[in-house]
């Protein structure tokens, strides 16, 4: 991305096992694809906490968000670093947080939903039940994820 552009953004929030807690989309504008995958972190903290969840993990499969969100150094750009900061003091309602990197791989459950959705539909989506055409994928990634994170 080279100007500020509409980009569609999709999120999963999870349980510390792995379960299905919730899933959206929302489209915002973007500079680039590190900027979008933050956009979409805080949307879905915003999202969990207007839901009233307690216990979440949020994976992203931007290794230096993860990072960043750890605490661990992270070359990111200033305008993704103050978006991540934002979503790092919200994560505080939550009475536990995690932020994890999955390899994109494992984390084909987000793209999946925001190529469903399509930049021109303008209204939010949520999902407190996983829509049929995404259960296969949830498994899927659920799998990798826990491979990849033993």
């Amino acid at each position: 991305m080279d100007a500020d552009q509409p980009v569609t953004i999709g999120f999963i929030i999870r349980n510390c096992d792995g379960d299905f807690l919730l899933a959206g989309t929302d489209c915002c504008r973007a500079v680039s694809a590190e900027e979008a995958e933050c956009k979409g972190l805080l949307l879905a903290v915003k999202t969990g906490i207007c839901q009233g969840l307690h216990d979440v993990v949020f994976e992203t499969d931007n290794k230096n968000a993860a990072n960043y969100l750890a605490g661990i150094p992270a070359s990111l750009s200033w305008s993704s670093v103050n978006i991540l900061d934002e979503a790092k003091l919200l994560s505080l309602y939550f009475q536990s947080v995690c932020f994890i990197f999955c390899n994109r791989t494992g984390n084909c459950v987000a793209h999946t939903l925001a190529t469903q959705r399509g930049a021109s539909y303008l209204v939010p989506t949520l999902y407190h039940v996983p829509p049929v055409w995404l259960i296969d994928q949830l498994r899927r990634d659920n799998m990798f994820c826990n491979i990849a994170n033993s």
